[in-house]
């Protein structure tokens, strides 16, 4: 009910902390929102790291619920809030079971999952992986049922990049097309090259998108535009394919304007990397799935071209990211909507889930 944008956690923080000081767990602050949770067994061992995020979007949430946001504009529409959720169910069960196992688990519940640079860079800097042997996480999505999940081996969600193109050309009166250089039409030409880039200059076999998905220029109905600007973002799955893309965006932007006279100015941001799972660990995760859901329940995932800055904690050691369904009539809407909202019977297979993989982890 009071969610908060990236990078300005601090209610969510201060409201964590309070439910899990009860709990006798050792807790830290190394960014200024966000918390780190250490839970000691009762002899030393394998540290297992389990991530939530926390944050929330800046969309005006349209459901009619008893718990919908109280703040105009920001609403939990990625179901952060259940994984927020789901990470102290963790905490409250492996407290309860009195620390009845040998290692470490550490419970980050991290800051700015959708704002890049993202958090997780910021605790892995702070030092939230020290020790650490193996990461798990999980997203609640609404297009798979409740009471399903999903998990890969090897890629599961993509690379995250974005471009920007400052179009510079010559305005002058929609009556004289002949004495410009026309910065709105350079613009229409260079979004439809920028798509040939995936059919044209991508291998077929290797997955990879490029959206357009804003241009600005223009001033009035009879000014033709001097300056354009538009910006998209790029998704790909391996290295190589990430720096083709980005190479083939600069040269056909540099040479879409020098047709035409224009110039241009590119600007290309890497973004989260692409998040592979751990063949080993998307094992056990997918194991604890099924003591939970079924066998029948827990199917092979399709890599998604979403992004998941969970992708820098599979960089550094053995990690699997499920993706658990919380979707059923009236909770179906798709992520990022004014109306998203989770089926809270998944809130319960998530807690499990983890749970039984983290010791299961430990038991190694």
């Amino acid at each position: 009910m009071n969610p908060e944008l990236s990078f300005a956690e601090r209610d969510t923080t201060a409201y964590i902390i309070e439910q899990l000081r009860p709990m006798g767990v050792r807790l830290q602050t190394p960014a200024a929102t966000g918390v780190v949770a250490t839970l000691e067994g009762n002899a030393p061992g394998t540290t297992v790291v389990i991530r939530a995020d926390i944050d929330a979007l800046p969309i005006h949430e349209e459901n009619d619920v008893e718990y919908r946001s109280l703040k105009d504009g920001v609403m939990h529409a990625c179901g952060h809030d259940g994984h927020a959720a789901i990470l102290l169910g963790v905490a409250d069960v492996l407290t309860k079971c009195g620390n009845r196992f040998s290692g470490t688990v550490k419970l980050l519940f991290q800051h700015a999952e959708e704002l890049y640079p993202g958090g997780a860079q910021e605790l892995i800097a702070a030092g939230a992986l020290e020790g650490a042997d193996f990461a798990l996480g999980l997203h609640l999505v609404s297009h798979i049922p409740v009471g399903r999940a999903g998990i890969r081996a090897g890629p599961i969600q993509a690379s995250s990049d974005t471009f920007t193109i400052e179009i510079e050309g010559k305005g002058g009166h929609g009556a004289y097309p002949h004495e410009t250089v026309d910065a709105t039409l350079v613009c229409a030409q260079l979004v439809v090259n920028l798509q040939t880039i995936v059919s044209r200059r991508v291998n077929p076999l290797q997955p990879a998108a490029v959206s357009v998905g804003q241009i600005r220029a223009g001033t009035a109905n009879n000014v033709i535009a001097q300056r354009a600007t538009l910006s998209g973002t790029v998704r790909t799955f391996d290295d190589e394919t990430r720096s083709a893309i980005r190479r083939e965006v600069q040269r056909i932007a540099e040479h879409t304007c020098g047709l035409t006279g224009a110039q241009c100015r590119v600007e290309y941001e890497l973004g989260y990397p692409p998040l592979v799972n751990d063949a080993e660990i998307s094992e056990v995760m997918r194991e604890s799935a099924v003591s939970v859901l079924g066998e029948s329940c827990v199917h092979e995932m399709a890599p998604s071209m979403g992004a998941d800055d969970f992708a820098y904690y599979a960089k550094e050691v053995p990690a699997a990211f499920m993706f658990l369904g919380s979707g059923s009539p009236g909770y179906d809407f798709p992520h990022h909507h004014p109306r998203f909202d989770v089926d809270e019977r998944s809130l319960e297979h998530g807690v499990a889930i983890l749970t039984k993989a983290a010791l299961t982890l430990l038991d190694r």
